[in-house]
């Protein structure tokens, strides 16, 4: 081979070798082009996640990253409802511990005037019984006074007593019980025979309808959810409540007793345009009827007025199964509506609102008759539940405004 045919060899293997270095550098271009436009759509993926080294890697922390802010806000809605739901007992626990400072003092207000009126029988009497218990009685207010004010304080801060401890009103009831054992007067009857008394409703005159117990069969002392133990011997019946009780039959008023009393329910009459007496009457008359069993404590009219049918120790025909421990309500209303008129529903807060105060219940005992059974009674209060919700409102506030309603 001569010199030539060498250089021109050499030439063309030189060309291939520019070539074949060309070639490597377009695919090395080529492969970082595509290694950046893998690094921006990963990018793209995960947000701030950084710079990744592929797309999928990139993807996986950006689904990462969003799992772990959906379960911070979740965390966060969690504590939120938790906080939420502790300020609503902080805030249900200050509404108890007011109802029970209220029913503290409405029953000690009635323990004194049971007292003074023992003094008073007893300076204005002639024997020497009624002498002798009224000194005693001036004693035993002034030994007991610090007692009271111990026992009020510890139930204004939740550690009241059991009403069976109470020294003082255990005195008061053995005084109140020798004063009528030892009295000639016909007045002074003893409570026992007063508590076996039984009225109709048409036939009670005003005289009876005064007497806290007359009409009244069976226990009159009652456990209640408020932690309290009521005599309903002692609860005076306002002047706006007028006590019709029926007569006992197994039709509405069965004379059966309450050991205990936890909710007051409220029922709608579902029979548009009648009266409270209208309703009172078709209860007493099932008795000769006899189709079927029904009746309520107390029944509203149309104009706000009040008739109880039946005492508040024993049990109505009104709520089921929750007949055993509820006071029922049954409420007029004007149309179909079921809604209540003004006045029967400033009746009905005043009533409710007097009854937990009696028993030392609040706004959680009120409840309707759909609660027990799922039956659309009270139907407006049913089908609007804001509305239900503004009644429970306004009872709590009258009892707040009102710590004794009379």
């Amino acid at each position: 081979m001569d010199r030539q045919d060498r250089i021109r060899a050499y030439e063309e293997m030189r060309k291939k070798m520019e070539q074949e270095r060309e070639a490597q550098r377009r695919l090395e271009r080529r492969r970082r082009l595509q290694e950046q436009k893998q690094r921006k759509k990963g990018k793209r993926l995960s947000g701030s996640a950084g710079r990744t080294e592929n797309t999928k890697t990139g993807t996986a922390r950006g689904v990462s990253d969003a799992v772990q802010r959906s379960a911070l806000r979740e965390k966060k809605e969690q504590d939120r409802r938790k906080a939420d739901l502790e300020r609503r007992k902080r805030i249900a626990a200050k509404r108890k511990q007011a109802l029970r400072r209220n029913a503290a003092l409405s029953a000690g207000m009635r323990r004194l005037r049971d007292g003074f009126e023992i003094v008073r029988r007893g300076l204005n009497g002639s024997s020497l019984l009624k002498t002798a218990i009224a000194s005693f009685a001036v004693c035993l207010v002034l030994f007991f006074g610090g007692r009271a004010v111990i026992n009020l304080g510890q139930t204004v801060h939740g550690n009241d007593e059991s009403p069976n401890q109470n020294p003082i009103r255990d005195m008061i009831d053995l005084m109140l019980f020798a004063e009528k054992e030892g009295s000639s007067e016909p007045e002074a009857q003893s409570l026992e025979s007063d508590v076996q008394q039984t009225s109709g409703a048409a036939e009670s005159s005003p005289e009876e309808s005064d007497s806290p117990v007359v009409g009244v069969t069976g226990n009159y002392t009652l456990a209640t959810a408020g932690g309290l133990v009521v005599d309903i011997s002692r609860i005076l019946c306002p002047s706006w409540i007028d006590r019709q009780y029926l007569t006992i039959n197994p039709y509405s008023r069965p004379g059966a007793n309450m050991d205990s009393i936890r909710f007051i329910a409220i029922h709608y009459v579902g029979n548009p345009g009648t009266s409270a007496q209208n309703n009172r009457d078709y209860f007493e008359k099932l008795k000769d009827d006899q189709k079927e069993s029904r009746s309520s404590h107390f029944i509203v009219g149309l104009d706000g007025e009040v008739i109880q049918c039946i005492p508040l120790n024993e049990k109505s025909y009104a709520t089921n199964e929750r007949n055993i421990d509820t006071i029922s309500i049954e409420v007029c209303h004007p149309d179909e509506t079921g809604k209540f008129g003004e006045a029967t529903y400033a009746s009905v807060v005043r009533l409710t609102a007097w009854l937990c105060q009696q028993f030392g219940l609040s706004e959680e005992h009120i409840i309707r008759h759909y609660d027990v059974t799922g039956k659309i009674c009270p139907k407006y209060y049913v089908e609007n539940p804001d509305a239900w919700i503004q009644m429970k409102a306004d009872i709590q506030a009258y009892m707040i405004q009102n710590p004794q309603i009379e």
